[in-house]
């Protein structure tokens, strides 16, 4: 019954702290009613039930919107993404029984190491089958800014330490309280009060460091963002193709008339039925549409490679003077059984979800795309779909000199539902993690643009509030000056905090073991010199 409440509590903590919910203050308490029931020590089986049962609901919640397009990939994503955070809570109940009876010098080595192994499995899920690093927990901070600033200096991998710091320290204090009267111990519980430094620190610390270091805001450039909201079910269908392509030119023009002239068009992913690249009535037909708008498109559209016959997912830009600009944008992280199925022939029988033969090509470069917009150039570093999930692939892009990062993305597969928050969460974490501002354009929402504090600016929502709708808008793009041509310290230095905390893992493995050695070894002494041995030696009598 206890664990069950204990599961139960954390879970629901765990999942309304992250979009669409957005209760962000739960992820300083989330995983403190699952950490106090293992402080007691509890049977392998039983922790290992109640963990990964706090895991699978947890992520059977938070991706429901998966069901969508397929309910076995659910149910299989919810249970690998459950075991990677069962064995993190396995090394804590490991370690919390251990470390409650120990000195604080040895309790504050054992809540470091476990925070940092929980970075290290956060990077780690950006990798392993393929890759799925969804809603790391800076992620419930997406409307809370000011904490995620330490991330242009460590990734958001940093926000997520100090969280789970901060539940782990809180536990132990909780636990103390609880223990005060039976054991007579003292109320003080430093580590805990070293996670809220930390707290403190990462958000006010930062702040300032913000604030003295920012400059005057200039402006960049009129966006028009568009929002087409074609359903999936009739995407491909080659019988509407003149339908939608008038659904898209419309919606176009009529931003033309709104109180900003955009300077710049952008289209979600995947927009047009054909491809421009690989199709001259399509490139025709786009070039039109710039000419008649007399500003440059951003088109995120599938395209053929003519001398190769190969598919790709990708971005072109189209001028109104000079038409379809030579330079494209290739998708380097495709989506699986979407756009590609993964491990060769192993699942060559899974049909992908995307209704095109073979698979698509992937890109290799994080070049950006220079498009003269208002009379300058800028260069816009283009992000497809998930791809704003991975941090290294926004830092590679911001790297190759990026002035705006541009993600456009197709939403419109999983419903009306959480999916499209919780993937603009990213966002806001790729702009401070890079200093650059996102403009964002989902076929059927999020769409929107974020500063490169993370401030959210503007949400393309209609007369209700909904993010779900048909239509465009202008927004009027700015920047820090202070970030023209700057990188910041995570572009530059990448993941050193993960590497940081691989080696606090490997510290706390290492300095625990140091630990058993020693009490065996107090142990035999204490032994020897309880039962010492007969002498056996014989004398030399001659």
């Amino acid at each position: 019954m206890l664990a069950g409440g204990a599961v139960g509590l954390s879970a629901w903590l765990y999942v309304i702290s992250f979009p669409p919910f957005d209760w962000a203050e739960g992820a300083y308490v989330f995983a403190v009613p699952l950490l106090l029931w293992l402080f007691s020590p509890r049977p392998r089986h039983v922790a290992l039930a109640a963990v990964f049962g706090w895991g699978l609901l947890s992520w059977l919640a938070l991706i429901v919107w998966l069901r969508h397009v397929t309910v076995g990939g659910y149910l299989i994503a919810a249970t690998i993404l459950a075991l990677y955070f069962t064995l993190w809570f396995l090394a804590a109940w490991w370690a919390l029984p251990r470390l409650r009876t120990g000195n604080f010098g040895l309790r504050l080595a054992g809540i470091t190491a476990l925070a940092a192994l929980w970075v290290v499995h956060e990077y780690v899920r950006s990798f392993i089958l393929t890759g799925f690093p969804w809603l790391p927990l800076a992620a419930s901070h997406w409307q809370r800014p000011l904490l995620l600033q330490v991330s242009a200096w460590t990734g958001a991998y940093g926000v997520s330490f100090i969280l789970i710091f901060f539940n782990l320290g809180l536990a132990f204090y909780i636990d103390r309280l609880c223990r005060f009267h039976q054991l007579g111990m003292r109320r003080v519980c430093p580590e805990f009060f070293v996670g809220l430094g930390l707290l403190l620190l990462g958000s006010f610390g930062a702040f300032y460091a913000v604030r003295n270091g920012a400059g005057e805001r200039e402006d960049l450039f009129h966006a028009a963002v568009i929002q087409p909201y074609i359903p999936q079910t009739v995407k491909w269908d080659p019988s509407l193709t003149g339908q939608i392509l008038e659904t898209i030119e419309q919606t176009t023009l009529r931003t033309k008339h709104l109180p900003y002239r955009p300077d710049l068009v952008l289209w979600p992913e995947a927009v047009t039925p054909l491809p421009v690249v690989g199709s001259p009535g399509m490139q025709h037909w786009v070039e039109r549409i710039a000419t008649e708008m007399g500003a440059p498109l951003f088109i995120g559209s599938i395209g053929v490679l003519v001398e190769t016959n190969d598919w790709f997912n990708g971005i072109v830009a189209v001028d109104p003077e000079a038409g379809l600009l030579p330079h494209h944008y290739q998708k380097r992280k495709l989506v699986p059984f979407g756009e590609y199925v993964p491990f060769g022939n192993l699942f060559s029988w899974i049909s992908k979800f995307v209704p095109l033969e073979g698979s698509f090509l992937p890109g290799q470069s994080a070049e950006a795309i220079t498009v003269a917009v208002g009379g300058r150039d800028y260069r816009l570093g283009p992000l497809i779909c998930y791809e704003d999930v991975f941090p290294r692939l926004a830092r590679a892009t911001a790297a190759a000199g990026a002035d705006v990062l541009i993600v456009v993305t197709n939403n419109g597969w999983y419903g009306e539902e959480g999916m499209p928050f919780q993937h603009a969460a990213h966002s806001v974490l790729r702009a401070v993690e890079t200093r650059r501002p996102v403009l964002r354009s989902g076929n059927g929402g999020w769409s929107g643009w974020i500063d490169e504090y993370g401030v959210i600016r503007d949400v393309l929502v209609d007369g209700d509030g909904s993010i779900f709708f048909r239509g465009g808008t202008v927004f009027p793009i700015t920047r820090d000056s202070a970030w023209v041509g700057r990188a910041s310290f995570y572009v530059r230095h990448g993941d050193w905090f993960v590497a940081l905390s691989a080696l606090l893992v490997v510290g706390g493995m290492i300095g625990r073991f140091t630990l058993w050695s020693r009490h065996f070894d107090d142990f035999a002494t204490s032994a020897n010199a309880a039962n010492p041995k007969p002498c056996t030696s014989k004398l030399n009598t001659g």
